[in-house]
């Protein structure tokens, strides 16, 4: 079985069998089926688990907190024209902590009593949209810097 990333699940064939790694971003329970949407760096796959197929992979799916790292063993199949994965087994990888302001809420990144919490939890924080775009900004001026600076002959001297 081949480990994916969310971006290349859309990519791949129907039927294929998958593992994914990521965090659990929501979910929603319908009673005899769950949502779970997972995501990495690259993107987001939502995954179904069927209460119908396996009730104690269903009890665990259901019980895990959203942020939690996950492994999902599961098939590809298409909703639609959108790629999906019919999980077959969920792993937790890793719980996560009760933090407050969440990771995900609309909060001002830049307010300075935020500052030391943000960074002693940035590995959770990084999912933060407004704090991932502001990274992936500072990395493409930095690496265009970089180039800019090789292409006339500079060197680095660190």
């Amino acid at each position: 079985m081949k480990s994916y990333f969310c971006n290349q699940v859309a990519l791949s064939k129907v039927g294929d069998e998958v593992e994914l790694k990521g965090w659990l971003k929501s979910k929603n329970n319908l009673g005899r089926i769950l949502f779970l949407r997972v995501q990495d760096s690259t993107g987001v796959v939502q995954c179904i688990v069927s209460k119908q197929t396996d009730e104690n992979m269903y009890k665990l799916a259901s019980s895990i907190p959203i942020e939690a790292a996950v492994v999902i063993n599961g098939t590809i199949q298409d909703n639609d024209g959108v790629h999906e994965i019919v999980v077959s087994s969920v792993k937790i990888s890793s719980l996560s902590k009760e933090l407050s302001p969440k990771p995900r809420d609309n909060f001002d990144i830049f307010n300075e009593k935020y500052t030391d919490h943000i960074l002693s939890n940035r590995h959770l924080y990084i999912r933060n949209p407004a704090l991932h775009a502001t990274l992936k900004a500072r990395s493409d001026v930095i690496g265009y810097l970089h180039n800019w600076f090789r292409s006339e002959s500079f060197m680095a001297l660190d």
